[in-house]
């Protein structure tokens, strides 16, 4: 048996009995009526029935992408591989509390995603403790088969967590004119122990003003983030870093524009500071109603002090759907700031979802 498939079994069996046992914890604490036992004519007292676990809430879904790669001018040049396999329980164990549960079948090693445990309290709050994706970057937030093209920018990827360990607080007020998640983490990234008594406190707030109005702008949203903490020394970094982002998005009918900007500023060894940032822009269209067209373009800044160690990327791509199966076609030209040309990479993914959620 492979390792990737006794990875699968085993996890999958450990979050599927950890939702069951909490589920029965649920039931148990739960009030309930019970029936009378029923008259019989022997004075012995009715046997006790084990209370039963209710499993329908629990969901199994996922979904699959495997890509073929052509880079110009590498060796070897192009190349079949596998890139997700992802693997989802979903468990709803009371009506206010749930729990999800991801795992990334692809990967030997560190192969857990998505592993908390979620309370609602009110219609406005949604609380979650474990790990899972940080309240900061648009893109990262979102799921990685809803990407728009093959790959996310460097700049969300090198300047932000996707996941990490934390408790945190979201939700939408206003007729879900505003969002806000606001949540305290490791900082240390996913699956990651904690390396210093300093936590993460990370916030995000997303303005939708004219949601639900009708009118050309009930697409606008304005968004801003904030992640701030301490790092203990790796290399010539150590003390405080901070970083700051923002958002524009706008969808309308078949279109869709959407970019953000980060920043990050990080303390040194000495007390002074080195500073990265970057950004991308993206457009989309709505060909017909199976195919979406994608335009992309990043930039990104490792540090602001040194010369010629940024990088410019464009990406052009095309989004085919049917049934649960999606084709994705991404041309992308990559050009460091040493580069004379810039170098071309295809990608053609096959992604096919199952389950249901």
């Amino acid at each position: 048996m492979s390792s990737i498939l006794k990875h699968s079994i085993i996890c999958l069996s450990a979050l599927y009995m950890l939702s069951i046992g909490l589920t029965a914890m649920a039931k148990k604490a739960s009030p309930r009526t019970v029936k009378p036992a029923p008259t019989v004519a022997t004075p012995a007292a009715a046997p006790k029935v084990p209370a039963q676990v209710d499993i329908t809430d629990l969901k199994i879904n996922g979904f699959l992408q495997t890509y073929y790669a052509w880079y110009e001018e590498s060796n070897p040049d192009s190349y079949f591989e596998i890139k997700r396999v992802r693997l989802t329980l979903d468990g709803k164990i009371a009506q206010e509390v749930k729990s999800k549960l991801q795992i990334d079948a692809a990967s030997s090693t560190n192969i857990l995603l998505d592993a908390y445990i979620s309370y609602q309290p009110c219609s406005f709050m949604n609380l979650k403790m474990g790990q899972f994706k940080m309240p900061f970057s648009e893109e990262q937030i979102g799921s990685s088969a809803k990407l728009d093209v093959f790959h996310r920018s460097e700049v969300t990827s090198k300047l932000s967590y996707n996941y990490d360990l934390g408790l945190m607080a979201e939700g939408k007020l206003l007729k879900k004119k505003i969002y806000y998640g606001a949540g305290v983490f490791n900082g240390t990234g996913r699956n990651k122990a904690d390396n210093n008594d300093n936590k993460d406190v990370v916030g995000r707030v997303v303005l939708s003003p004219l949601a639900g109005s009708g009118s050309l702008l009930e697409g606008l949203s304005l968004g801003g983030a904030v992640q701030i903490g301490r790092q203990p020394q790796v290399g010539t970094d150590e003390g405080e870093r901070n970083r700051y982002g923002g958002l524009l998005k706008y969808t309308y009918a078949g279109f869709k524009l959407q970019g953000e900007y980060i920043y990050q500023e990080k303390e040194q060894v000495d007390a002074s500071k080195k500073f990265a940032s970057g950004w991308y822009g993206l457009a989309t269209y709505c060909v017909i109603p199976e195919m979406i067209a994608v335009v992309k373009f990043e930039m990104y800044d490792p540090n602001q002090a040194v010369d010629l160690d940024g990088s410019q990327i464009g990406s052009f791509g095309l989004n085919y759907f049917f049934n649960k199966i999606k084709i994705q076609a991404t041309y992308r030209l990559k050009k460091r700031e040493t580069d004379i040309n810039p170098i071309k990479e295809f990608y053609l993914m096959t992604q096919i979802n199952y389950g249901k959620k």
